[in-house]
């Protein structure tokens, strides 16, 4: 399958490079769609693999080889039907030289399986990381495929997420650093099996592959604290989600300081999340409940038996408290006292027990309705409040 022209290569990248001072493609970007082309593109733009055998059981084996980053990407024909997925058509791969689009789709009834050996030996070196927006999964479609055993990874989401970008895809992420890409869905959605691409589709391939560089390095500035940056990606390597690199980085003395404070600071997002996440469901579903009682749409009795549980945090009794005092023999009643979070009280006298904590009940969601007769927002502040403190009661010691 011919190449096309030099000149639509020579065009694709000046095209980007003169658009944004910020980001700029490499001077060529090579399409190739037979094997032996592939392999003289992959040797001649510096992608070929060194001969090294690196151990990728963690971050710091790698560390103590010298690796390289690429730009690594893989777009795929989308399919329609259920269940159905079509293989990988286009593996994009960059570094500051090149871009080199594999166009595997036209390959597949070559030599050596469709696949260029040199590829594959890139794709299974560890001491190459593949730096990408979701790149496990990209890799993942390969190994599926062709039967590889893929390694060697740095996601640029992960490290977003890491140092607290909640935006963290390729998109986002360069927006972020001042350039705006252009990500067009009918170019996403397109028939990437077709051969030759046209010129939206190798643009879009080529910028994919080479911004998924540019995002770490640009990180790499803003978070690396003058750590090289080999030294702090692999921190990130091989890694699908920011807790299994904190995990690994726990194991290995060498993780730079940076890194561990960026992990410490995830660490409290996270809790902080689990928090926000317990409190919004409780609040819902207890200001439900404290609503309907205030209307008198539900008993007392029954709303503070089911803000017992919502009170409640894990691993500690509820908030709400029943206190039953033994029976007055000369009164020959019971006495009851209820107490609704660590505020709000009732209490309750009765010969029966059940009628005594009605009461109780009663005295408690009282006190909530003289609370919002002067403040409108008393009920929602007060029920935040409650949770806050059962929370921190489950969560200390």
């Amino acid at each position: 399958m011919a190449r096309p022209p030099p000149s639509i290569l020579r065009a694709t990248a000046r095209a980007f490079t003169s658009s944004n001072e910020t980001f700029a493609l490499p001077s060529i970007v090579d399409v190739v769609y037979d094997v032996n082309d592939a392999e003289r593109a992959l040797v001649e733009h510096g992608f070929a693999p060194r001969a090294v055998e690196t151990s990728t059981s963690s971050a710091s084996d790698s560390q103590d080889s010298a690796v390289s980053f690429i730009g690594f990407d893989v777009e795929t024909r989308p399919s329609y039907a259920r269940g159905q997925r079509n293989p990988p058509a286009l593996v994009q791969l960059a570094n500051e030289r090149a871009c080199v689009l594999v166009h595997l789709g036209a390959m597949r009834s070559g030599p050596h399986g469709g696949v260029p050996p040199t590829l594959r030996a890139l794709c299974e070196d560890a001491s190459t990381m593949k730096v990408g927006n979701g790149v496990l999964n990209d890799m993942h479609d390969l190994d599926r495929w062709y039967g590889w055993a893929s390694r060697g990874f740095v996601d640029t989401g992960v490290v977003a997420l890491a140092h607290g970008i909640k935006r963290h895809g390729l998109k986002a992420t360069s927006a972020r650093y001042g350039y705006a890409a252009e990500k067009p869905k009918s170019v996403q959605t397109s028939n990437w099996e077709k051969a030759p691409l046209d010129r939206r589709q190798i643009n879009y391939g080529a910028i994919d592959a080479a911004l998924g560089l540019w995002v770490l390095e640009r990180m790499h500035g803003e978070y690396g604290d003058q750590v090289n940056l080999a030294k702090w990606a692999m921190s990130f390597a091989n890694a699908s989600t920011p807790a299994e690199a904190r995990r690994r980085s726990r194991r290995d003395s060498a993780t730079p300081a940076c890194v561990t404070k960026a992990f410490d600071d995830f660490d409290v997002r996270e809790r902080e999340a689990v928090r926000e996440r317990w409190m919004q469901r409780k609040m819902k579903r207890a200001m439900s409940v404290l609503s309907h009682a205030l209307e008198g749409a539900i008993d007392h009795l029954n709303a503070a038996s089911a803000l017992t549980g919502m009170l409640q945090a894990p691993k500690v009794n509820s908030t709400v408290k029943w206190v039953i005092q033994e029976q007055d023999p000369a009164k020959q009643t019971f006495s009851v006292r209820l107490e609704l979070g660590s505020t709000t009280k009732g209490s309750g006298e009765a010969k029966s027990i059940k009628v005594a904590k009605r009461q109780a009940a009663k005295s408690a969601f009282d006190e909530l309705v003289r609370g919002k007769a002067q403040d409108a927002d008393f009920i929602e502040r007060w029920l935040r409040r409650e949770l806050e403190h059962a929370y921190s009661r489950g969560n200390t010691g």
